[in-house]
């Protein structure tokens, strides 16, 4: 209780410090001597400083990969993969115990310039569809879904402020709408999909961005959502279904006859 506004503050940038030293210790443990094959038709990784681990994904069952581009990691030259995978639950790919099936696969970090490339071997394409930026009504949907988030969150503020009655914290409402307006506009700039015939992908993001890309003949089915408001600014939502815990895409306010001819192109490869 004797510790002043300063000494406070001092241990709470010094425990944000250490907590970065020791994720950056144990990262370096984990992933130290990372390496990613191919043996036949398997993907291999290979990790660990201390203790030496291997996994293995078969090709054929890889149904979706998601290129995490964080903004530290993008702004020097590197992203991360993840590979999802409709296999897992164990065993040994080379018949020893240092090797287990996997349902996810990270690459930590690579070069961006390597990204595309270890995508569509992992997916089996040539080329990654094009992604497209959403209708103009998908913005206004984004920044309106943020700023009612926000105001039902404040609403405890709003009411110990009468019942203190200290009004100056409802000061921080319009401050706090703000932030939120904002976020809803920084997802709609990252929103985008595409699909051409051989895969769908989709971007999403605020101040990093993810991108999920799935092959179409991987596909298992699909499903176009409308609700009362999107049907007014002519919006959809279409599920694709890819098979094992990999889940699937979700793509937001799509215009609704380009979600409902992904449908139909999911359809005929399923």
């Amino acid at each position: 209780t004797s510790l002043g506004a300063v000494a406070v503050g001092g241990l709470i940038v010094a425990g944000l410090l250490l907590s970065l030293v020791v994720t950056a210790v144990m990262g370096v443990l984990r992933d130290g001597g990372f390496s990613i094959s191919q043996r036949g038709t398997d993907l291999v990784v290979r990790r660990g400083l201390t203790t030496t681990r291997t996994a293995t994904v078969p090709l054929r069952r890889v149904q979706r990969v998601t290129i995490h581009r964080r903004w530290l990691h993008a702004r020097s030259g590197f992203a991360s993969v993840t590979v999802h995978s409709a296999g897992g639950g164990g065993g040994s790919a080379d018949g020893g115990a240092s090797a287990q099936l996997d349902r996810s696969l990270t690459v930590p970090l690579m070069p961006e310039a390597d990204v595309e490339t270890l995508v569509r071997r992992l997916l089996g394409v040539t080329t990654l569809p094009p992604l497209s930026g959403h209708p103009p009504a998908a913005r206004r949907r984004a920044v309106f879904g943020a700023m009612f988030g926000a105001g039902m969150a404040s609403l405890p503020a709003v009411g110990a402020s009468i019942a203190f009655r200290q009004p100056t914290w409802l000061a921080a409402v319009p401050l706090f709408l703000a932030v939120a307006a904002w976020s809803g506009l920084r997802s709609y700039t990252w929103m985008a999909s595409g699909h051409d015939g051989r895969a769908v992908s989709m971007r999403t993001g605020m101040i990093g961005s993810k991108v999920e890309v799935s092959p179409l003949r991987k596909t298992q089915g699909s499903r176009v959502t409308s609700t009362i408001l999107q049907r007014r600014r002519d919006l959809a939502s279409v599920q694709v279904h890819v098979a094992g815990p990999a889940g699937g895409l979700t793509i937001v306010d799509v215009a609704d006859d380009v979600a409902r001819q992904l449908c139909r192109e999911v359809l005929a490869e399923a």
